[in-house]
Formats: structure tokens, C-alpha cells, sequence
């Protein structure tokens, strides 16, 4: 069966406080587990470290996403002209990264029959 993919990105804008933008991930991660069916990914596209680490919580927050993982993405260019195909010399060391996840069913919350108090 088909299963829906949310993606998420974060546009980096020279006038939109770093506060607003991780703001706008959580949000983000809340509607996106709102709109995937369980087993649905999620894939995300932001450029910080503080962004990764803002969209991860959230994901964890949610209850409802497992499998989340973060990967770094780099880039390199090639150069290709007639036979001579090969990587430039000098390379970007990073383009940003891609957070994804798959939506799960909410877990329940135990329930203690009265007068039992779970033991710490």
C-alpha cells in the first residue's frame, strides 16, 4: 500500500531570527505526525546543527515517530569535458543535512489500577 512522505525544509532567511526558524521546525513536526498515517516517513532538509538538533527533539517529543535519523550531506563537483571526467580539486565541505523518521502509532499511556503505585 501506498504511504504518504511529509517533507520538511527550513529556508534560511538573512531577516528571520534563528529563534523563528526552529520555532517553525517544531511546528512543523507536529502537523506532519498529525497528517502521515503510522508507518509514513518524514523527511527533512535543514542546513544547521542547531536545526538538526531542534527537529530531532521535536520528532522525540511527538511520541510518534521512530527510526530517526540524521544524515550529513556533502558536495563535491565534478568536472566533465570529453573522456576527462573527475572531481574538481577543491571541494564544499557541507550542504546542509537530511533528518528523516517513520510515523508511528501513538504509544498508550500505562494504566495503574488504584491503589498500586509503580515502583520507582
Amino acid at each position: 500500500s501506498f504511504r504518504a512522505v511529509a517533507a520538511l525544509s527550513c529556508q534560511i532567511g538573512a531577516r528571520t531570527p534563528i529563534r523563528d526558524r526552529l520555532a517553525g521546525l517544531a511546528r512543523d513536526a507536529a502537523a506532519a505526525s498529525e497528517r502521515l498515517t503510522p508507518g509514513g516517513m518524514l523527511a527533512g532538509f535543514v542546513p544547521t546543527v542547531p536545526q538538526v538538533d531542534d527537529l530531532v527533539r521535536s520528532l522525540r517529543a511527538q511520541g510518534t515517530f521512530s527510526m530517526i535519523e540524521t544524515l550529513e550531506i556533502m558536495m563535491r563537483q565534478w568536472n566533465v569535458s570529453g573522456r576527462s571526467v573527475r572531481p574538481s580539486h577543491r571541494m564544499v565541505g557541507h550542504t546542509g543535512f537530511i533528518v528523516t523518521a517513520r510515523r508511528t502509532s501513538p504509544r498508550p499511556t500505562p494504566v495503574v489500577p488504584d491503589g498500586d503505585a509503580p515502583e520507582a
